[in-house]
């Protein structure tokens, strides 16, 4: 029942009552669709950094709830102005669904830390979400379209965290709720992740059962399966300094991304799968920085410490570092090759 509220709410209320209004009246029709897109990653971004400076209290989820609100707004406003001003493209979609790539991620982390929850539950809810992000879009090479569903449909999942928002400010929720509280054997916590765990497995299998050549399936999905075991990799050691611990969740994510993004570019180019010849190196990589690390031993001293060690430090500042170059590449490879292939600004119509 709650999930059809929120589709009411989406298409007869926000879209009739909120959207179109605002793209009426208070969107210019020589804005660029990509900058609306942008504006929405900025949202999203500044809703992170809220959250992480932690300077306005209690009222830090309400702030977030505005900024979340903002980025749905933004995110189903691009799509509205390219259709307005008929300067739908291929660049333009790319742009969209590589900003949701990433901003998924973000959501993520802000939700697993306002929940305190460990490294092992933040892991499992990170991965979900890129798997389920990118069968949909992989889904796109059988269907021709683009369905997220009822279930985990990404509006409604929006407006359930936005009340989720204004209801932790009402009540004044912390996190240590959320670690204590038992439901049956369970904390609330762990419940949380098995709800989402449940929708997410629903989600893939509705997908799957559309698949109609799963030999295709194979030759398209395992280079995906490589990223996401190098993003498990990379998150599941064992960190006792909270900084190491997101770089590590954002070197994940920034990884994922990456893939998901070029999988993206690829489809909307009409290659036959993207290939993954430098992610193969990078992968040995990462794991040749793992095999000195399993001891703990520190490079330095030769010293075994408790679980944090010298190599564990340098492997994820070399990460996070590789992952963000990659990503920052891709982006402004993109906007150049797509630019003179397309003739076109990716900031004007």
């Amino acid at each position: 029942m709650l999930l059809y509220f929120f589709l009411l709410l989406n298409i007869f209320i926000l879209l009739e009552y909120l959207y179109q209004p605002i793209l009426t009246y208070l969107i210019p029709r020589n804005l660029a669709p990509n900058i609306i897109s942008i504006l929405g990653l900025i949202s999203c971004l500044l809703a992170l950094i809220v959250h992480y400076l932690n300077i306005v209290g209690r009222y830090e989820y309400v702030l977030i709830g505005i900024l979340l609100f903002l980025y749905q707004l933004f995110d189903s406003l691009d799509g509205m102005q390219a259709r307005r001003t008929k300067s739908s493209s291929a660049l333009g979609e790319l742009v969209d669904h590589g900003i949701d790539a990433f901003t998924s991620g973000l959501i993520i982390v802000i939700l697993t830390r306002q929940c305190g929850m460990n490294q092992t539950q933040q892991m499992i809810l990170i991965l979900e979400c890129y798997i389920v992000f990118y069968m949909n879009h992989f889904i796109v090479y059988f269907e021709g379209k683009l369905e997220f569903g009822y279930i985990l449909n990404p509006t409604e999942a929006l407006c359930v965290l936005i009340l989720y928002q204004i209801t932790r400010t009402i009540f004044n929720l912390t996190p240590s709720i959320f670690q204590t509280t038992k439901l049956g054997n369970l904390s609330l916590n762990t419940f949380i992740v098995i709800i989402l765990s449940i929708f997410a497995l629903l989600n893939v299998i509705t997908i799957l059962v559309k698949v109609r050549n799963y030999s295709n399936l194979i030759k398209t999905i395992y280079p995906f399966m490589i990223i996401l075991l190098l993003a498990l990799f990379i998150m599941m050691k064992k960190t006792n300094s909270s900084i190491l611990l997101q770089l590590k969740m954002f070197t994940a994510i920034l990884l994922l991304t990456h893939y998901i993004q070029l999988f993206i570019a690829h489809y909307i180019l009409q290659i036959d799968r993207p290939g993954i010849g430098f992610l193969y190196s990078t992968f040995m990589l990462f794991s040749n920085f793992y095999l000195v690390n399993i001891s703990n031993v520190n490079l330095i001293t030769g010293n075994l410490t408790g679980i944090d060690s010298f190599s564990t430090l340098i492997l994820i500042v070399f990460g996070f570092s590789f992952a963000f170059l990659s990503e920052l590449s891709l982006v402004i490879n993109v906007f150049i090759v797509f630019s003179k292939v397309l003739r076109l600004h990716p900031f004007t119509i």
